[in-house]
């Protein structure tokens, strides 16, 4: 993609997926720890991990506070930037 001229990126968000830390798939699985705390705070929190050496990926937590619940977006239609 180019530059957007006003140096902003934005999309759609077409694609996600939910967890919960009774999913083995969730990164929150397991329980709380150093690198998934974020997963653990109030609903709103962003965790974002990098993953395969290439990807960035972001959660938005979805639960309460302690809970291990988030949205995974996975796939975003480019709009600009």
């Amino acid at each position: 993609m180019h530059d957007s001229p006003n140096g902003r990126t934005s999309g759609y968000i077409v694609e996600t997926e939910a967890y919960d830390m009774h999913d083995p798939a969730s990164h929150a699985y397991g329980g709380m720890k150093i690198r998934n705390a974020p997963m653990f705070d109030e609903a709103g929190t962003i965790y974002v991990y990098f993953t395969y050496g290439m990807h960035y990926c972001m959660n938005i937590v979805a639960g309460p506070k302690g809970n291990g619940q988030a949205v995974l977006l996975r796939a975003l239609e480019p709009l600009e930037g």
